[in-house]
């Protein structure tokens, strides 16, 4: 009888899980649910109409805002590829932090068309780089399978956290009127605590591979991993490739040298002389 494969909408188990890549999960699910937690966003027409503006006014305002968010995605993509996803994250918590306290400062017309002007590119500045930085981190870790069920899982308490907070905007407006846009600056400024908290990655090459922070072997070839799976570093135990990306230290279980795997055991290491030879990989 035909044995079927697991089926793909089946989750992956955890227990695989280690603590740095839970560390990466707890961490996007926080800063997915404060970034996105926008307080004003049931009454943000009725503050506006409160403040004078007129309905053209503030329906033209929110035109200009979905066409400034679609024109932003194109130049924060590029910024993104440049100074790295992790830095977008933080710098979008910071524009979106100064954004929501515009109304509170200025509650006029250019101080709204400003307000969402802001709140455009620090959203486009995280669209894609909040999955990216999460599944780069998962993948350093050896747990990229769980990629769609954490992002799934961030998704969701981010829905469940706005169910939860926003039926508490009327009473809280009774009592402050700006305090949905208080709330809103305080939980942007929550999201950037997690993205500074993300762990850094190793830096890319132009070919688009993350380069090792240690240096490369003797005979100049560029270090790959030698055994599958990966086995932890001897001196950090983190899974990453040799020389180890995380302390810089050459694992015991690594062969030196640009290496592919051709067993379980053993792997041919390729000099810069192009010179074959086999060599065995000890395995813990």
């Amino acid at each position: 009888m035909r044995r079927r494969g697991p089926a793909p909408w089946r989750r992956a188990p955890r227990e695989d899980l280690t603590p740095a890549a839970r560390r990466v999960i707890r961490l996007n699910n926080g800063f997915q649910l404060l970034f996105n937690l926008l307080w004003w966003m049931p009454v943000f027409y009725a503050y506006q109409r409160d403040a004078g503006l007129s309905d053209g006014q503030i329906f033209g305002i929110q035109s200009i805002y979905y066409i400034a968010f679609c024109l932003f995605e194109i130049p924060t993509g590029l910024v993104a590829d440049r100074i790295g996803a992790r830095n977008c994250l933080w710098a979008g918590a910071v524009v979106m932090t100064a954004a929501n306290l515009m109304p509170v400062f200025s509650p006029s017309y250019p101080g709204f068309l400003l307000h969402f002007l802001a709140i455009a590119a620090g959203r486009s500045l995280t669209s894609g780089a909040a999955s990216a930085c999460l599944y780069d981190g998962l993948r350093a870790e050896g747990a990229d399978a769980h990629y769609l069920r954490a992002e799934g899982t961030a998704r969701a308490l981010g829905l469940a956290a706005k169910v939860v907070c926003w039926p508490l905007v009327g009473p809280l407006m009774m009592l402050a009127p700006q305090a949905p846009y208080v709330l809103s600056a305080a939980s942007a400024a929550g999201s950037l605590g997690c993205a500074l908290a993300l762990p850094r990655l190793a830096p890319r090459d132009a070919s688009g591979a993350r380069r090792a922070r240690g240096g490369a072997p003797a005979g100049g070839a560029r270090p790959r991993c030698c055994a599958t799976p990966a086995p932890r570093c001897g001196s950090c135990g983190r899974r990453r490739g040799s020389p180890c990306s995380w302390c810089r230290a050459w694992p015991s279980s690594r062969c030196r040298g640009s290496a592919r795997s051709t067993s379980s055991s053993r792997c041919c290491c390729t000099t810069a002389s192009a010179r074959a030879t086999p060599a065995v990989c000890s395995r813990r």
